[in-house]
């Protein structure tokens, strides 16, 4: 009989569900339970658990030892305890915004959340050039309430030294030292570049040695700046919209760092979607439209986020 008590393995469907009836209180003793690995990311297996009578549902989400793109990426499994504890914290920050966390397990290396399945990803959601109204007010509160009730001019010294302690992220980290800020600079092996815009790239990127001095800076501040509890992979594939909500989920970077970079990073997320929309929408009123709407977005996330920054610190 499978145990999940004394060492950590990869769960299956089948071991999910098992898991679910033996360890949770969630689901009915008699529920008829249906499991999906939906995991589509490059390190996690997420399993949506569904009771096919009540329609209750809820999400498994369990860290293997490595990545799924490459075995390259040796990651601590002690990333979904500290996702687990940042989203109990963001929970109690921002709790409209992060989906509710019911159980942690440390053997296993899972975390049991609410279900998102009635959401969307912002970044499909862009990609067919759906609009959000509410967007720009609802990232900007959970910046600022996440990254101003983290630092030091919230926090004791003490309390947040315990925090910066706790939440070293050394493997996780060192993915965004590798994949942001040093291999898209230079001709490194991992680099996929279109051969159309490869001389685009040798040019503007590789051979620009101002670029290079610029983005040391930016990744020294990384390395040294223990600013606020960052979310860490701030981008639209970790948010969750509907019509009128919004969630943000995946906070396993998560690390003491420069403020500016979870802001940096939704700012370059949403110029990417509008490089897309302004490339591949056909109508010109559509275009503009959209184009408008991810550019006023960009503004209005700077402009609240200095607002309510300043009025929630004075």
């Amino acid at each position: 009989m499978t145990t999940f008590t004394e060492t950590y393995f990869t769960m299956t469907e089948t071991d999910a569900i098992m898991y679910a009836k033996s360890t949770l209180s969630f689901f009915a003793d008699d529920a008829k339970l249906s499991c999906n690995e939906i995991g589509d990311g490059n390190l996690n297996y997420v399993f949506r658990l569904v009771d096919k009578g009540s329609g209750q549902s809820l999400i498994i989400k369990q860290a293997g030892p490595v990545a799924r793109i490459s075995d390259e990426f040796k990651v601590s499994p002690d990333r979904n305890r500290i996702e687990h504890d940042i989203l109990k914290i963001q929970g109690a920050l921002v709790p409209e915004y992060v989906p509710k966390v019911y159980h942690y397990d440390p053997i296993m290396n899972c975390t049991v959340m609410e279900d998102l399945s009635e959401y969307t990803i912002l970044r499909k959601a862009f990609l067919s050039h759906h609009t959000f109204p509410n967007l720009a007010d609802h990232l900007s509160s959970f910046l600022v309430n996440t990254l101003l009730s983290t630092s030091d001019l919230v926090l004791g010294h003490k309390e947040k030294k315990e925090q910066v302690k706790a939440f070293i992220n050394p493997e996780l980290c060192e993915i965004t030292e590798d994949l942001v800020y040093t291999e898209p600079f230079y001709n490194c092996a991992r680099n996929d570049v279109f051969e159309g815009t490869l001389p685009f790239v040798q040019k503007e990127i590789w051979g620009d040695e101002s670029l290079a001095l610029e983005t040391a800076k930016l990744k020294f501040q990384f390395l040294t700046k223990a600013q606020s509890l960052l979310h860490g992979d701030f981008h639209t594939g970790s948010i969750f919209v509907t019509k009128d909500r919004t969630k943000v989920i995946d906070p396993e970077f998560a690390f003491y760092g420069p403020a500016g970079y979870d802001i940096g990073n939704i700012i370059a997320n949403l110029l990417f979607a509008y490089v897309n929309g302004d490339q591949t929408i056909e109508d010109p009123v559509t275009r503009e439209q959209f184009t408008t709407y991810i550019l006023t977005t960009i503004k209005d996330i700077i402009d609240l986020f200095k607002e309510k920054f300043i009025e929630a610190f004075f």
